[in-house]
């Protein structure tokens, strides 16, 4: 019964620890989220699993990756007439997932789901991936940007219509000129830049774009990547070659207020697990602005 009693004493001061963690960086103005797809390893990928490890790193706002969500709506995103079912969908599923969240005091910031916003897809495909976003309560989807314009201006006058905005994510195409054209086109057209691919492709400073670019960012994905010169791998957060402490430092010295996305791409080492190791994470940024 001892042992019991200082394992949860142990483990519930661990969470506080976190909580604490993660209420100092709020004060302080710095937004930490967490990419559903840092778990994708764990054992157990429902919905319901996935808010329960989110709750256990103590962060309170996620952008939530398709397969994630969709389950719980009864939608498999790799069926054969996933269009049809997307489209017969009610959003009070959606809705629900939502409310499970947020009385977990948690947010959805964003929403990334699969075969969904493609050049291939209908117009209807589109608008239900916004209206589930939307229902979610998230401020924008996140797709891999298309490197087409005319297809970029078409889901921009689809998201005005819908009134949510578009972050396009990088791998390693990204140059400092990749996002222009699209965020020329509409204000609804964000990014959704990965600082840590951004430093790997060695096509740009990591720093030089966010400062440039940070009125239109939805969100920021961090990851600690080396440049591809030196292999490119991903690395644990302050081995690779991606400036995220300089990055934050200047993220809260200029009151920058879009979300840090942690997104765990790291081989998890021996003993340990994705929790821990975004933990991990959330402690790197703490540190980083104290």
């Amino acid at each position: 019964m001892k042992y019991k009693i200082f394992f949860f004493l142990f483990f519930s001061t661990l969470i506080y620890s976190q909580s604490s963690k993660i209420k100092a960086l709020e004060e302080k103005g710095v937004l930490v989220g967490v990419q559903s797809y840092s778990f994708r390893t764990m054992d157990d990928q429902s919905p319901l699993a996935i808010l329960e490890y989110i709750k256990k790193t103590g962060i309170k706002h996620v952008e939530l990756m398709g397969n994630h969500v969709e389950p719980f709506v009864g939608i498999n995103e790799n069926s054969k007439f996933l269009s049809k079912k997307r489209n017969e969908i009610s959003m009070s599923k959606f809705k629900e997932l939502r409310k499970l969240y947020n009385d977990a005091g948690i947010s959805i910031y964003a929403y990334k789901p699969k075969r969904c916003f493609e050049k291939n897809n209908t117009d209807a495909d589109i608008k239900y991936g916004m209206r589930a976003a939307k229902a979610l309560g998230a401020t924008h989807i996140t797709l891999e940007h298309p490197e087409d314009d005319k297809h970029t201006l078409r889901l921009s006058q689809i998201a005005e219509q819908e009134g949510i905005f578009i972050g396009y994510h990088n791998h390693e195409q990204a140059k400092p000129t990749l996002w222009d054209t699209a965020i020329s086109q509409s204000n609804y057209n964000r990014l959704n830049i990965d600082l840590g691919h951004y430093t790997a492709t060695e096509t740009g400073d990591p720093i030089e774009i966010l400062k440039n670019k940070h009125s239109k960012i939805a969100s920021m994905h961090i990851k600690d990547r080396k440049k591809i010169s030196r292999g490119g791998e991903n690395m644990i957060w302050g081995y690779g070659d991606t400036p995220i402490k300089q990055a934050i430092k200047i993220y809260k010295k200029e009151g920058y207020n879009f979300p840090l996305t942690i997104e765990l791409e790291y081989k998890i080492p021996s003993g340990s697990n994705e929790i821990s190791e975004v933990k991990k994470c959330i402690s790197y940024i703490y540190n980083s602005v104290l």
